[in-house]
């Protein structure tokens, strides 16, 4: 609320409200949230994604907060808008978020898609697929502002 104007909007990716309450911020896209991303499938998410990234084009976010849906389901990872894969580790940045070079992107979207087949389930692959463009679109458009516990806060560039 202190960093933004009345009239930003902003987008949380997961499912805390509280966020846009706390924040007296608007969402640009139709649906202020997605909390059922781990249940829709691939192609019903890949679909959202599209929905959300058109309203971003009328009306892109000056922050877009990802709350790292955690807390449910238990038993998959959490589809992240910009990937932290730990400091030191090959396609990481200095921070320990995923690289914003492109071929060590390929290189992580292809060895954690095979991850998720094989230690989750095929289907949750197939929704990581889905998600590129969005991480994408966060990677190239925003900057890491700062985690807040679980949440990363992240500023349109």
């Amino acid at each position: 609320k202190q960093n933004s104007e009345s009239n930003d909007t902003i987008y949380v990716w997961g499912w805390v409200p509280g966020i846009y309450v706390a924040a007296q911020r608007m969402s640009p896209a139709p649906k202020a949230f997605e909390g059922t991303m781990h249940t829709l499938a691939p192609k019903v998410l890949s679909e959202r994604v599209t929905e959300i990234l058109d309203a971003f084009k009328e009306n892109p976010p000056k922050f877009i907060v990802d709350s790292r849906k955690n807390h449910f389901p238990w038993d998959r990872p959490p589809l992240e808008l910009w990937p932290f894969v730990g400091q030191g580790s090959p396609y990481s940045d200095e921070r320990g978020f995923l690289s914003t070079d492109k071929e060590k992107i390929r290189e992580f979207d292809q060895m954690y898609s095979t991850l998720l087949r094989q230690k989750i389930e095929p289907v949750e692959a197939l929704r990581f697929e889905a998600m590129a463009p969005f991480r994408e679109y966060v990677m190239t458009n925003y900057t890491i502002v700062r985690p807040f516990g679980q949440h990363i806060l992240f500023r349109r560039k």
